[in-house]
């Protein structure tokens, strides 16, 4: 019923929606009956799940939920400490417990072939070890080879159709090259062209996949297939689920087989075709903006358009990769936003410092990069990055700006001169100076030292803030000014007390 909610906001559009959600499930709750709700795959969730799960737990912790169990299952080593599912859901506060899963035991693979056969015997037991011995107890892997030893008459009925025999010649000599998981290849290699081409470029998308973009990627290389007679194929064959809109893998193994067998010419035409797929989504209005990176539509882009082929149209693709580069910095996703700057950098023309229509763009995309590499504790690549933006920057703050990360990254490298060297550099361009001369300041300490304290006293016990950092220009300079000082106590004490009197003295009065 979303389509009954009043345009707003997508913000307001959102919460709304997430509300009417909890809202629902809160009314299949009671006093009286336990809500159980399951959640899988959590390591995939969007902002907008993790809000719904908040909002549920919220409710429950206030007993307006009645009594309620929370099962939620991820991939433990696809959440690190930065994931959104670590810092929103598993740190929250409140009674939970976390199981670590493993694979089966050799009992519990057991009794799960029991139950998927629904038979007892001696053929079913020599069946189980076998099982057990090739796929050591994961779920799927037991599933995928039961269908392997059916198809294949491993296990299979007698003549009669009374009894079942397991053959263990035909099990050791049947064909598993490359182990247990190239069974799920296996599957995948004896569709029919038509229904493989489908399954091999979904995978290049994701784990659950629209079928409007499917078929824009069948029509855009050409292919052409039935759908519904291919998904129906795909479902029968336990590979994939499909509802009107979507086409939902029944496990990353299944994904991840296709991918390896899509190939790299097929892989990469297809995560482009899908970049340009997405970006037709939506137009650039200010709404929509912020709607694509709400909904991390803009990584996705950025990923696509990184692995798929981007200097097909460079201009487009720097663009984008430059806005999915900044805004992973500020998410702390600090390894994405190297990777898109790269390749941003990478797809620049070698006379873009020549040309006035791509200086200003080449600029940019330098600075982010050289951000990207700070992060990625790289101030050796991004010390030249910047000095080689430097001299082509017209304005004087921006300079500044550039002049206090080259005077930090010296100061991580202790290259206490040169960073001095940059802050000076700094200093100039905002027309403020910086005593550098021992003597001087000497002079000044001597001078200033007592009523200066006295100063500082008075301050303490009369004065009030009535100054804060606001304009871009405070902030530019006052982070040059801290990174200068630090390398000035380091190398020349005197000079970074003389400055630090008459700078907090400028600011007192």
């Amino acid at each position: 019923f979303t389509h009954e909610l009043p345009k707003q906001e997508f913000e307001d559009e959102s919460k709304m929606f997430t509300e009417s959600l909890v809202d629902l499930i809160v009314q299949f709750g009671s006093r009286d009956d336990a809500l159980i709700l399951i959640l899988d795959d959590l390591q995939w969730a969007d902002p907008e799940s993790l809000s719904v799960i908040e909002s549920v737990a919220a409710r429950a912790r206030r007993g307006n939920l009645g009594k309620l169990l929370m099962l939620g299952c991820y991939r433990s080593n696809e959440v690190n400490q930065e994931h959104p599912v670590q810092t929103r859901i598993l740190q929250h506060e409140g009674p939970q417990a976390h199981v670590q899963l493993g694979p089966l035991s050799e009992e519990e693979s057991n009794t799960l072939v029991e139950h998927l056969l629904d038979e007892r015997s001696i053929q079913v037991t020599r069946l189980q070890r076998m099982t057990y011995l090739l796929t050591q107890g994961n779920p799927f892997y037991i599933r995928e080879y039961l269908g392997f030893c059916l198809s294949r008459g491993i296990f299979r009925a007698d003549e009669e159709g009374t009894e079942w025999i397991f053959d263990s010649a035909l099990a050791q000599s049947a064909s598993l090259s490359h182990g247990i998981a190239s069974l799920v290849s296996d599957r995948i290699a004896e569709l029919n062209a038509e229904t493989k081409n489908l399954l091999l470029v979904a995978s290049v998308v994701g784990n659950e996949v629209s079928l409007a973009a499917v078929d824009y990627l069948l029509r855009d290389r050409q292919i052409t297939t039935p759908l519904l007679r291919s998904l129906t194929e795909l479902s029968e064959k336990h590979l994939i689920y499909f509802s009107r809109d979507t086409l939902t893998f029944v496990h990353d193994k299944v994904r991840e087989a296709a991918y390896q067998m899509a190939g790299n010419e097929l892989r990469m035409d297809c995560h482009q075709g899908y970049a340009v797929w997405l970006d037709k989504q939506m137009t650039d209005t200010e709404s929509n903006k912020k709607q694509r990176i709400a909904s991390n539509e803009l990584f996705e882009l950025a990923y696509h358009l990184k692995n798929g082929r981007p200097q097909r149209n460079p201009t487009w693709s720097r663009r984008i990769l430059l806005q999915a580069g900044r805004m992973a910095l500020k998410v702390f996703a600090y390894q994405k936003a190297l990777e898109y700057s790269q390749t941003a950098h990478q797809l620049l023309p070698d006379d873009a410092i020549a040309s006035p229509e791509l200086l200003d763009e080449f600029i940019q995309i330098t600075e982010l990069l050289g951000d990207a590499r700070v992060l990625n504790e790289d101030p050796v690549g991004a010390v030249d990055l910047y000095t080689g933006i430097l001299e082509h920057i017209d304005d004087n703050l921006h300079k500044t700006e550039i002049c206090a990360k080259l005077c930090e990254c010296n100061l991580t490298l202790f290259r206490y001169r040169d960073s001095i060297a940059a802050g000076e550099m700094g200093m100039k361009y905002l027309n403020k100076t910086i005593d550098t001369s021992e003597l001087k300041s000497i002079a000044i300490v001597i001078a200033t030292v007592i009523p200066f304290a006295a100063s500082i006293l008075v301050w303490l016990l009369f004065g009030r803030q009535t100054k804060s950092i606001e304009s871009r220009e405070d902030q530019v300079f006052y982070k040059l000014l801290v990174n200068l000082q630090v390398a000035l106590f380091f190398s020349r004490p005197l000079c970074a007390i003389s400055n630090q009197i008459r700078y907090t003295w400028g600011i007192l009065r």
